[in-house]
């Protein structure tokens, strides 16, 4: 009997291998045409937004015991800012591009004069630069 349950619990494990790297390139084969650059902040809680290539725009706020939140609406750049516009269009968020410990980031334009006393989780930075993975 032992040998029976083993290779159903063995079979069971490849059956969800299988089914997560099936979805894991879906994912990959969809999502570079539309995303543009993935902006993360914080840890445990974190807010993130991603800037699509069509110029719109979706952010989340992602925890565990959090309900879900999640925004969608236009973006634009001018000079060393960044604007995001709700889909309603009437909220509008301004970042302003910064260098904070040597790292490019981005914060919102309210918390700029703070600059000096804010900790790097309240910094949003580009998801796959290494220069914030140290601080």
């Amino acid at each position: 009997m032992p040998c029976v349950f083993d290779f159903v619990r063995g079979a069971g494990v490849t059956l969800l291998f299988l089914m997560a790297s099936c979805s894991t390139e879906t994912e990959a084969e969809t999502q570079p045409e539309a995303r543009g650059e993935v902006w993360v902040r914080g840890r445990g809680v974190i807010s993130s937004f991603d800037l699509r290539k069509d110029g719109t725009y979706v952010s989340s706020v992602n925890c565990d015991i959090c309900p879900e939140n999640q925004q969608a609406g236009t973006w634009r750049r001018g000079g060393e800012r960044l604007v995001l516009t709700e889909a309603g269009g009437s909220v509008e968020h301004v970042f302003v591009e910064v260098k904070y410990r040597g790292c490019n980031g981005l914060v919102p334009e309210k918390k700029v004069p703070e600059l000096s006393k804010l900790f790097p989780t309240d910094i949003y930075f580009r998801w796959h630069d290494e220069c914030p993975r140290d601080l």
